[in-house]
């Protein structure tokens, strides 16, 4: 019996030398609001709080119903002021949609402590004046987790990489993003060479069999397995599912490695369960009696989904088929890998269990980082369901003599592939656990990126996507599907791009694109015009549009598409531009050297992955850092055309270096002349208040670094920031 892996050497880490300067420009990978897959952070002292609304009495437009409601409206508000002052809260800001508050509460007071004491107020919540009260939880810019080697894993989130294709990945990222912390745990059946339990980012992943005591060597549930707490080894007879092979725990590194705990790398669905269940021995080998025995016990121990990276040519039991069938008439959902064998599975020779004919069962191919069938892949038009990225996936791998915590490795195969539609699998089914199989595969095989490079392939024509997976309403027989608004967001300091595809069914074309951006804040809506296009009507498929917004802040992202249906679908993201430290008022020179007068201010900082900015910081050299400015511009220079410039002081022991960054980014030396400082942005026409995004990198040498940066009018005249932005770099 054949397994779909073949393992390559992998390097760690990539070291990039730069032979001049002292920081290198870097684009964010991905930027958004979304809520991360984090533990809950709350701002300290605020609370949510919604007000209870009146409740109807009698005929509704009556005018004893009407000052019913009234006299309920002035006790509740009354009730509420008795609690403010109890607390010392006050009211920050109102959420008119929905009819909540958000409190600011004292220093000494934590939210925690507001919540427990207004519980302990109204312990029967139907009584108190407000219908429920939350800590205000913080909300993070970036849902990527912060797993050390998370770069390595193209199949997540595929920035070009390597030499592959920007976005030729599952989108794990946005479906993060889209989940924030919630879903229930789903318990994902691993059916292979088992799994290393004691693996650093696999322990926290493991489903516990709860009525089972662990070493006991007694069947204490009675389900006719001894000792199978976290599953079972039919290959060698006994509750020890321990992986003697590599395989196993790869493909479970894969579904639910744990996101977020600095280590390794992150699964699909980091809260799904997994269940091991070896029935393949340490050569890779086993047999179809083991196999189904295992899948069995997957259906008997209750888990929805089993991921199957195994398999063989030719070999068409009906033993198997049918433990299969059985497994999904009880709601069991089969991802099967299409084989290694780069054939086609409908014309033969088959690859089994996925070339079975059985509703359960998703047939799994294998796609490389530039979206293409990879060379060794299964296919077939009618009896392979989709792809998923299946060469060079980087996870979990056993420890050894002198690893404990477990190591990590890069293998290909459809092997890799079938555990990416597993992860997906248990992710749809978190967020609406009422689903049955048949919805979920609907799902999956509907949201697929389609591509032409697997067109008649497979059923699909595509590649999976968790993200639209899980936005995707499934349409009944012959509806016309809604168009998907999806987008993907990058913040460079006030600039925002958003790579925006959105998609329609078969029949269907966008006809209509249309962005809203709102300020919370100020309350206004505008429809913004984009760099380099008109903002509304646009017939393309794929865009890049480019926003400048006007100044720090909490914006709304909303993009509404229509196809030439008439059906509409949106999407909406929340970015919020943090403020910048004042740098204090500018200081002016003419062309040879002499001051002058000027009224413009500057605000400037540096920040550690775009979170708050300051203007003096201490990083380290692999510390990715933003720098970004404001000018606030002399009023008698505004609509003038000028030079943006950027530069920066650094001192050293037997003399002092002076840097600038010049139209690329690209940090040169400078000699301090004003006629040779290089311009950052060229020929830019001044309106009152200019945004200066300088860049994104990370610092090439430790010292300390002081960075300016200004304009320069056609005259010569150079206005820049007095005080300067203070940087200590650490080894």
């Amino acid at each position: 019996m054949n397994t779909y892996f073949t393992p390559r050497a992998h390097s760690l880490k990539l070291a990039i030398l730069l032979a001049l300067g002292l920081f290198s420009p870097l684009h964010a990978e991905y930027h958004s609001d979304g809520v991360g897959l984090l533990e809950a952070q709350v701002v300290p002292n605020q609370i949510i709080v919604k007000l209870r609304q009146p409740k109807p009495s009698g005929a509704v437009d009556s005018q004893e119903a009407l000052a019913a409601q009234a006299a309920q409206r002035a006790e509740i508000l009354e009730q509420i002021a008795a609690l403010q002052a109890e607390l010392g809260a006050k009211r920050n800001r109102k959420f008119s949609s929905i009819g909540a508050e958000l409190w600011e509460l004292p220093a000494t007071i934590s939210g925690a402590d507001a919540i427990q004491q207004l519980q302990h107020s109204y312990p029967n919540i139907e009584e108190a004046p407000f219908e429920y009260v939350e800590p205000n939880y913080k909300l993070f810019t970036q849902a990527l987790p912060n797993d050390r080697d998370l770069g390595n894993q193209w199949g997540m989130n595929n920035t070009g990489q390597s030499g592959g294709k920007a976005d030729a990945d599952i989108d794990a990222a946005e479906a993060w993003d889209r989940i924030g912390t919630t879903g229930n745990d789903i318990v994902v059946a691993v059916i292979d060479t088992g799994i290393d339990y004691q693996h650093e980012d696999l322990k926290d992943a493991l489903w516990v069999n709860a009525k089972e005591v662990a070493g006991n060597k007694v069947d204490d549930d009675q389900n006719g397995y001894v000792d199978d707490v976290n599953g079972y080894d039919f290959a060698n007879k006994d509750g020890d599912p321990m992986d003697d092979n590599h395989h196993g725990t790869h493909c479970a590194g894969i579904i639910a490695a744990k996101g977020n705990n600095k280590k390794g790398v992150a699964g699909v669905y980091w809260k799904a369960k997994i269940m091991a269940l070896k029935f393949l021995d340490a050569e890779g080998g086993g047999d179809v009696a083991d196999a189904v025995t295992a899948i069995e016990y997957a259906r008997q121990m209750g888990a929805k989904i089993s991921s199957n990276s195994w398999g063989c040519t030719s070999c068409n039991s009906q033993a198997l088929a049918e433990a299969i069938k059985a497994a999904g008439d009880s709601g069991h959902l089969f991802i099967a890998a299409a084989g290694n064998h780069a054939g086609d599975n409908d014309q033969g020779p088959k690859n089994y269990p996925s070339s079975y004919d059985l509703e359960n069962i998703i047939a799994v191919a294998a796609t490389d980082r530039n979206d293409q069938l990879a060379s060794f892949s299964g296919y077939g038009k009618t009896s392979v369901d989709l792809a998923a990225p299946g060469v060079d996936i980087y996870s979990t791998t056993p420890g050894d003599s002198t690893t404990t915590t477990g190591q990590y490795a890069a293998y290909s195969g459809t092997s890799m592939a079938t555990p990416y539609v597993a992860g997906v699998a248990a992710l749809l089914w978190s967020q609406s656990p009422t689903l049955g199989w048949t919805e979920v595969k609907k799902r999956l095989l509907l949201s697929v990126d389609k591509l032409d490079s697997l067109a008649d392939k497979m059923v699909a024509g595509g590649r999976l996507n968790a993200y639209s997976a899980l936005i995707l309403d499934v349409p009944k027989e012959g509806d016309k599907v809604p168009p998907v608004a999806k987008f993907d967001l990058t913040q460079e300091g006030l600039k925002l791009t958003v790579d925006s595809t959105p998609s329609s069914d078969k029949d269907g074309q966008i006809v209509n694109r249309t962005w809203i951006i709102s300020s919370p804040a100020s309350g206004a809506d505008f429809a913004p015009m984009p760099s380099g296009g008109e903002s509304g009507v646009d017939a393309f498929i794929t865009v890049k549009t480019v926003f400048d917004l006007p100044g720090p802040g909490t914006y709304t992202i909303k993009l509404i598409v229509t196809d030439n249906d008439k059906l509409s679908g949106e999407n909406e993201w929340t970015v919020t531009i943090p403020g910048l430290p004042e740098l204090g008022n500018g200081v002016g020179t003419d062309p040879n050297g002499d001051p002058v007068a000027t009224t413009a201010t500057f605000a400037a900082g540096v920040a550690l992955d775009g979170i708050a900015y300051e203007k003096k910081i201490e990083v380290n050299l692999t510390n990715p850092v933003d720098v970004m400015g404001q000018i606030k511009v002399e009023p008698g220079h505004v609509g003038e055309v000028a030079d943006l410039v950027v530069f920066a002081e650094f001192p050293m022991e037997n003399q002092t270096l002076w840097f600038m960054l010049n139209t690329a980014g690209i940090p040169l030396l400078w000699d301090q002349k004003p006629a040779t400082l290089a311009a950052f942005r060229r020929k830019v026409r001044l309106t009152d208040s200019y945004p200066v995004p300088m860049y994104k990198g990370e610092f090439l040498a430790a010292g300390v670094l002081h960075i300016y940066f200004g304009y320069r009018l056609q005259n010569g005249t150079l206005i820049k920031n007095g005080e300067f932005m203070d940087v200590t770099i650490k080894q």
